[in-house]
């Protein structure tokens, strides 16, 4: 079953417009990943959502894609209809936090996945548009997963001959994302 997730949660930048994600999968997803781990049990993350007019703003704040030539990038016709964005409490989060994020966002894509959403997870996007206004602590966006039921297909292919890792589309307009093999992934085994 976990399998199957994993190859239904590949990267999604297509979403269609008439089925927005409501403020509830947003709480649902959610519910799944604050049972997440967290160095110490310390917890330090918090999360932002958006979903109506507030997703459609903050659009030109992100970019998705960067692999893609510019006119197969998204745009507004297909722009995500929800957003969670992981806040932390230091602009340069620490090792811990650092993988507490990243445990954090893979629960949440998957949580997505498992209601048939799919996931963005975001770098590349400017700040100033997730900032949290009246938490009483300052917070700052560190990754910024778009959300929405998708509109196009992705799946994962071998890496090609070339070694490159490239996500690209195909002829059919699929999203394919190269993964290395298990045998090239383990370097050592011990018994």
């Amino acid at each position: 079953m976990m399998h199957e997730l994993m190859q239904k949660n590949r990267t999604i930048r297509r979403f269609d417009q008439s089925k927005p994600v409501t403020g509830g999968d947003l709480n649902e997803i959610l519910s799944v990943a604050r049972l997440s781990a967290s160095a110490a049990n310390l917890q330090r993350i918090r999360y932002m959502t958006l979903s109506g007019e507030s997703a459609q703003a903050v659009f030109p704040f992100v970019s998705m894609g960067g692999y893609l030539p510019s006119d197969k990038r998204p745009d507004r016709t297909v722009s995500p209809t929800a957003y969670i964005v992981i806040l932390v409490p230091n602009k340069e989060p620490d090792v811990n936090l650092s993988i507490d994020v990243g445990i954090a966002a893979e629960v949440i894509t998957l949580a997505a996945a498992e209601k048939g959403i799919g996931a963005c997870m975001i770098r590349n996007f400017r700040a100033e548009a997730f900032l949290p206004t009246d938490t009483g602590i300052q917070l700052y966006p560190c990754l910024v997963i778009a959300l929405g039921f998708p509109s196009e297909e992705a799946r994962v292919v071998n890496v090609s001959e070339d070694a490159s890792i490239k996500y690209y589309k195909d002829e059919q307009g699929v999203n394919c994302v190269p993964k290395r093999s298990l045998a090239e992934l383990i370097i050592e085994e011990r018994a």
